[in-house]
């Protein structure tokens, strides 16, 4: 403050000189157009507006005056009133770059993106070293959706100026997008380099090494970012997802949630996730707690509602012995929900099941029967004659249990929904899907390409391999 004061008493002294000068010559254009600037510095835009308005009565074609109006008109976010103001700048003199970009930022804070991508076409056209401009190109580019050239511009924005560490961060977000994973490592790193205490970027980091598979250092990146700033929610939230989603340590997941809801507790995505380590707990009447919280601070959160409705549903069928149909039906949706949304393998599909309350035991029989189901209808519908058993090897004692598949109910279950989908043509590409990952599927292909026809193809009793007793 002791620095400012001079400086403040300067403008202050020298606006009311002119407006001295004024008094007596109210007719200075010049006079008004210092007087508008004077009074922007202060932060007093509406007079300076008015004061503007005075030169432009006098001077109509004074450029800078229309620019400077357009400015004041901006920080009030009177974005349509600056545009007009810069219209007149640009008709006035086309190669403004100032006033290109001006207008580039108005349209780009009424959220009229193409309009902003043109102008900062054509400041950057004009000044093509200018940083800044780039800056913007690409963050307009990227809310167009368009991650490609918003890369290049990022680009050409860290070549005008290889010390901005926010170039490089928004060039590595960008190579991030467009699937230059390592490239992207390099450019935030380059961005640290140059700006380490930034916990965004420490943050965005970590997510993208979780990406790459590299989950120490992930963790390593939202340490850093927790050791700038110990309340940033965005890196509790991440670090919790990761070891939620990918190391499935849920007590440590839930402790990073905690501390999400504890530095951020109106942030409903903080409750929902905290939910989620809770469910993955069977917590379950915690879990409730949290997605009530999560709803109530966003009672359109569908997520929410939906977790909450299957962690009743898990209270609800609690006894490991028994299994309705009713709750047979919901976990044979829910993994195959899964299935199509991770494409993984049967491990990784068993784990994710489990991450969701669903006993290992009825995730192996999940694994076996959904493809097995999908994979029957098919081929039945083509004609084969399939075994009505199935053969269950036990990988501890390596036992084989033939069991009926008329007594399994998650079979018959998958069976059911299967035969719904088969005669939904808007599932189609999804039918098949889960039917080519059925080991019958797989050998009716090898028998059909041999020049087997599939009515005469004699198929052998199902193997399956389990590890987990049923509902344990």
């Amino acid at each position: 403050m002791v620095d400012k004061l001079p400086e403040l008493e300067q403008i202050e002294s020298s606006l009311s000189h002119y407006e001295q000068i004024l008094a007596c010559e109210p007719n200075r254009g010049e006079a008004w157009h210092i007087r508008g600037h004077l009074l922007c510095k202060l932060k007093r835009y509406e007079e300076a507006i008015a004061s503007y308005d005075q030169a432009l009565e006098i001077m109509p074609n004074d450029y800078a005056s229309w620019y400077e109006r357009g400015f004041a008109l901006a920080v009030l976010r009177r974005y349509e009133e600056a545009i007009a103001s810069y219209d007149r700048v640009i008709d006035l003199q086309s190669d403004h770059t100032a006033a290109w970009y001006a207008r580039g930022r108005a349209f780009f804070n009424l959220g009229k993106f193409q309009a902003a991508f043109e102008n900062y076409e054509q400041a950057s056209k004009l000044e093509p070293e200018n940083e800044q401009i780039w800056l913007e190109k690409g963050r307009t580019l990227l809310c167009l959706e368009r991650p490609g050239p918003a890369r290049l511009s990022f680009s050409r924005a860290t070549q005008s100026n290889p010390n901005s560490a926010k170039a490089w961060y928004f060039y590595a977000v960008t190579l991030e997008a467009t699937g230059n994973l390592n490239k992207a490592l390099d450019s935030f790193d380059k961005s640290l380099a140059l700006e380490p205490n930034s916990p965004d970027v420490w943050t965005d980091r970590g997510i993208l090494l979780r990406k790459l598979e590299q989950y120490d250092a992930a963790l390593e990146s939202y340490a850093q970012a927790l050791q700038i700033q110990p309340d940033f929610s965005p890196a509790w939230l991440n670090r919790g997802a990761l070891f939620c989603d990918y190391l499935y340590d849920f007590e440590e997941a839930l402790a990073s949630f905690q501390q999400a809801v504890e530095v951020d507790p109106n942030n409903p995505l903080a409750w929902y996730n905290q939910g989620n380590a809770l469910r993955s707990l069977k917590r379950y009447k915690s879990a409730i707690v949290s997605y009530d919280q999560a709803l109530e601070l966003r009672p359109d959160y569908s997520a929410a509602q939906y977790e909450k409705d299957w962690v009743i549903c898990l209270l609800k069928n609690n006894d490991p012995e028994k299994i309705t149909h009713d709750f047979a039906l919901k976990i044979v949706n829910r993994a195959i929900e899964v299935f199509l949304y991770y494409q993984s393998d049967d491990e990784q599909i068993i784990k994710i099941l489990h991450k969701y309350g669903i006993s290992l035991g009825y995730a192996e029989e999940l694994v076996t029967f959904i493809p097995l189901a999908f994979g029957r209808v098919y081929l039945e519908d083509k004609g084969a004659v399939l075994s009505q058993n199935l053969v269950w090897i036990d990988l501890n004692s390596q036992k084989k249990n033939t069991v009926s598949l008329s007594t399994q109910i998650i079979f018959q279950t998958a069976y059911q929904v299967a035969s719904e989908w088969m005669n939904d043509k808007s599932k189609d590409l999804d039918f098949i899907f889960l039917a080519q990952w059925s080991p019958e599927v797989k050998a009716a292909d090898q028998l059909l390409k041999s020049g087997s026809k599939l009515e005469d193809c004699q198929f052998s009793e199902p193997i399956a391999y389990r590890e987990h007793q049923q509902g344990k």
